[in-house]
């Protein structure tokens, strides 16, 4: 199973020492570069994510197109970046924070 996920997912998960659980559930787990660069940010500028690295098993990929009814849900830069790159590469799944209501994001696939 492939999956791909947030910058929220991933930085908690690192937080409370349990980001290994993702690979142990999932084949792959994959990031676009907008939630490596979030992530990064994030240690940088916040005390409580202080001293967290990515998991150097996460695959980064960027992608190539952003879908225009998803630019429309104006999520952050990450939640975008991940859920088109999802779409594109047809992950799996998503793992994700948002708790908006995106029933339309199946039309996308």
């Amino acid at each position: 199973m492939i999956v791909v996920a947030d910058t929220s997912v991933i930085l908690n998960l690192c937080c409370v020492r349990q980001a290994e659980l993702l690979p142990q559930l999932f084949h792959e787990v994959v990031i676009p570069h907008e939630v490596a660069d979030e992530f990064r940010r994030l240690t940088v500028i916040s005390p409580r994510f202080s001293g967290l690295a990515l998991p150097a098993w996460l695959r980064q990929q960027s992608c190539s197109r952003v879908p225009d009814q998803l630019r429309a849900e104006r999520l952050d830069p990450g939640e975008t970046a991940a859920l088109a790159l999802a779409l594109e590469i047809r992950a799996n799944a998503v793992l994700i924070d948002e708790r908006r209501d995106m029933k339309w994001l199946g039309n996308l696939a």
